[in-house]
């Protein structure tokens, strides 16, 4: 009987019908863009697969992914942080967002009057500055921090600066 249930569970996670469980967290990530100021506020966490946080940490490297709307107003952008780190993890120091071929970058994208705009960093930084829980290798990690960068749009030869950024409470 046992076995009977879990297949039916695992059938139903592989058809994709619904997320195993869902948390509603404050999480906020807030930046000013050319000087606007860019929010978001409680975030659907989904247990099962959907969004793309991430954060993997080894003792010589780690890894962190984070993708977001954010909102001022009427506009919407989507951001972007992403690192790959061929060093330890640690609290208050700063990661370079530097380099899109190398994995540590920042990027900011939105569609304005049918034309896509795409802005990746040539320069600026993170800094985590706290890490809460995956002691025990299972548990998720709760991550908090701040940013900045300058980031060009090559194609149109754009650049904008992504200013006073910070990441509340991220789970990974």
């Amino acid at each position: 009987m046992t076995s009977f249930v879990i297949l039916t569970s695992m059938s139903e996670c592989e058809q994709g019908n619904v997320p195993l469980l869902e948390y509603t967290r404050y999480s906020p990530i807030n930046a000013e863009i050319n000087g606007v100021l860019f929010t978001s506020g409680d975030y659907t966490y989904r247990a099962w697969g959907g969004d793309l946080f991430g954060f993997v940490k080894f003792d010589d490297r780690f890894g962190f992914d984070i993708l977001r709307d954010i909102v001022s107003g009427d506009d919407e952008v989507t951001l972007q942080i992403s690192i790959g780190e061929d060093s330890s993890f640690e609290l208050n120091k700063k990661y370079s967002l530097d380099s899109f071929g190398s994995h540590k970058f920042g990027k900011i994208s939105f569609t304005e009057n049918g034309v896509a705009y795409n802005f990746i960093s040539n320069e600026g930084y993170i800094i985590f500055t706290e890490c809460k829980g995956g002691e025990d290798g299972t548990s998720s990690y709760i991550l908090s921090g701040c940013f900045e960068f300058t980031a060009v749009d090559s194609e149109k030869d754009l650049t904008i600066t992504v200013t006073n950024g910070t990441f509340e409470n991220i789970w990974a």
